[in-house]
């Protein structure tokens, strides 16, 4: 009896498995090949010349992944819509991007694009609010023996919002010589500093030491960029943060989606990240003889 219903019960099974109708069942054949798999990368900034997107093949080989000739899409139909205005995109061999020039599309503060691609019958969209900007950062500058303090504060219009601090120190002499860089003050993407609400406060405090320059110095410039991620960014590079890796804003970040991927992505009926930044920088100089 007990062989029996095991019988029946696998009789059902093989007829449930095999029935066409039973769309639950046929999971595996609605994955597409990785090599089917589109991704589309944008970074949206005021501060660009040319707005850009990146629209390729995803892959399983990492050396692939890092070729954008190989796996880059050239025949692709490209749109950025603002205020329900519909600006296209070309493709430029040289950068191997889809690019249209800021005085055609300018990408303004707190104003949300959407970014549409269509190819080979697929279409991708994904959207991206460009961060407000904030106010300028307080820089200040002294110097302690052979070390110089640079201090930056300021304060968040949002939550959920990423910020990155990039620092330079030049000094300068008398002796005629273009200005010389001994030191950095660099926080990377795996040291990000995010806003857990706005008008959150943050105070950064750094040092560069002046490797015995200091004799011949006449002056100390201190240059400070602080970049505001959107939540798209900011989800992204925690992602990416987690998975070990530091993308950067540069060509090579379009290049970093490879399957599978466990990082952040904001495309339908793809793969990718498309995010929006807003950047500001301030200097502050100090007289080495003071």
């Amino acid at each position: 009896m007990r062989a029996m219903r095991f019988n029946l019960l696998i009789g059902l099974l093989v007829i449930l498995l095999s029935c066409p109708s039973c769309e639950k069942w046929r999971v595996a054949s609605e994955i597409p090949e990785i090599n089917n798999i589109v991704v589309v990368n944008a970074a949206l900034s005021p501060a660009d010349s040319v707005v850009a997107v990146y629209v390729g093949r995803a892959s399983d080989d990492f050396g692939a992944a890092n070729s954008s000739d190989e796996l880059v899409i050239k025949n692709a139909e490209v749109f950025i819509i603002s205020d329900e205005t519909r600006y296209q995109l070309v493709f430029s061999e040289k950068s191997k991007l889809y690019e249209i020039p800021a005085k055609n599309l300018s990408i303004k503060p707190d104003k949300t694009y959407r970014v549409e691609v269509v190819t080979n019958g697929v279409e991708l969209s994904a959207e991206c609010t460009v961060p407000k900007a904030i106010l300028p950062p307080l820089l200040t500058v002294s110097l302690d023996k052979e070390f110089i303090i640079g201090k930056v504060s300021w304060q968040a219009t949002a939550s959920e919002q990423a910020y990155q601090l990039v620092g330079n120190v030049t000094f300068r002499n008398n002796r005629g010589f273009p200005q010389q860089v001994f030191g950095s003050w660099d926080y990377d993407n795996s040291k990000l500093l995010k806003a857990e609400r706005a008008n959150q406060k943050f105070n950064q405090i750094n040092t560069a030491k002046t490797q015995g320059s200091l004799a011949d110095t006449t002056q100390i410039a201190f240059e400070v960029s602080l970049t505001t991620y959107d939540e798209n960014a900011s989800r992204y590079l925690e992602s990416a943060r987690n998975a070990n890796d530091s993308p950067e804003m540069n060509v090579e970040f379009f290049n970093r989606f490879i399957t599978p991927s466990i990082r952040y992505s904001n495309v339908k009926n793809g793969i990718g990240i498309v995010l929006a930044y807003n950047r500001q920088t301030v200097i502050a100089k100090l007289n080495a003889k003071e």
